[in-house]
């Protein structure tokens, strides 16, 4: 019979997305959800499969800004949550930035999405 997982908790955070994928559950949040221009963000993914926090997974970002899409690549730590920090420039203020999270481990892609909007 297959085996139940619990679900994991949500993560404290700013604009949180979980999403279930039959044992999996990835998570993305951001460090600032309404952050000045020219400072830092911080996008954080997070991927636990069954009851494990997966170390060592390849998190790839898509900054959707106004005008331009670039992306940001990190690694999940031991806690499972990879940490991709970019500069935000001078970001249109008040234009809804979405940002795409996608975490890979054993061939598979865990999606989910975040955002922020520049004051």
């Amino acid at each position: 019979s297959p085996t139940t997982w619990p679900t994991p908790p949500w993560p404290d955070g700013i604009h949180v997305d979980c999403r279930q994928n039959g044992g999996a559950q990835v998570c993305a949040w951001v460090s600032n959800g309404s952050p000045a221009r020219y400072t830092n963000v911080t996008v954080y993914g997070r991927l636990i499969v069954g009851a494990a926090a997966i170390s060592g997974a390849g998190e790839h970002t898509v900054w959707h800004y106004r005008s331009t899409t670039p992306t940001e690549d990190c690694i999940t730590g031991a806690d499972g949550i990879g940490h991709c920090t970019r500069n935000i420039g001078g970001a249109s203020s008040g234009y809804q930035v979405d940002v795409d999270v996608d975490i890979t481990h054993g061939g598979s892609v865990y999606h989910a999405e975040t955002w922020f909007t520049p004051e």
